[in-house]
């Protein structure tokens, strides 16, 4: 007998990074087809900032060009909202390519309360005071990465530096959250999956598409979990 496949109210996925050699394009794309398949089922798709990496795309593999072509055909039948982040731009640039609109922060109800996504940079300020030193730890990650993905996390991890911003756009959305009466804030940016509470606040971050396993969050009846894709490799 074959299960029942939910339909969510939200689907949250983040940091995506198309143009990155570190991009897991081909899971990336193989996940947008399974919304598109009906595979998966959600009443909106948010997309919560750095869908690109830059926007120097001719390099970039035939999949990532894909992935931006299957969003556009997904808004014909959901509603896509797609977030600006740090490496996006201004949200202007990011809607002329995509041929979408774009905002810096959305909203969104399930089960009766009110859920926040916004990106996090903004509450990071290392990456806006250190540009340049975020510019050095990028690059040395993206390296790592080349030679052995899961080093490559443990050093991440293992990072003070990491683990600082990890806490700044935890902190820092949450009490924004607060202030702006808001039950959830959904955040992307440290690629760091994460469900926790703290000020009454639950936070999540919907992790990123530049590890080995993506990560997605859905909501149904006001309870967000975080998955993986794919489920096993």
């Amino acid at each position: 007998m074959q299960e029942h496949q939910p339909v969510y109210d939200a689907l949250i996925i983040s940091d995506g990074h198309l143009g990155a050699y570190n991009c897991q394009g081909d899971y990336f794309l193989s996940f947008l087809q399974a919304l598109e398949s009906g595979r998966i089922k959600t009443k909106q798709l948010i997309i919560n900032g750095d869908l690109l990496d830059s926007y120097d795309l001719h390099k970039a593999p035939d999949t990532h060009i894909d992935a931006l072509q299957a969003i556009r055909r997904l808004s014909l039948s959901l509603q896509v909202i797609i977030v600006s982040g740090n490496h996006d731009g201004p949200p202007e640039r990011l809607s002329n390519l995509i041929g979408l609109p774009v905002v810096k922060t959305t909203s969104f109800e399930s089960g009766g309360l009110k859920h926040l996504v916004v990106h996090g940079d903004q509450f990071d300020t290392f990456t806006a005071r250190h540009g340049h030193w975020t510019w050095l730890g990028d690059c040395i990650y993206a390296a790592l990465q080349h030679f052995d993905k899961d080093f490559a996390h443990w050093v991440k991890i293992k990072s003070k530096i990491f683990l600082h911003c990890i806490d700044r756009v935890e902190t820092g959305s949450t009490l924004h959250a607060l202030q702006n009466g808001y039950n959830t804030v959904i955040c992307g940016h440290t690629h760091y999956f994460k469900s926790s509470e703290q000020r009454v606040i639950h936070y999540f971050n919907s992790g990123c598409w530049v590890e080995k396993l993506g990560t997605y969050l859905v909501f149904i009846d006001g309870v967000g979990k975080i998955n993986h894709w794919p489920s096993k490799i």
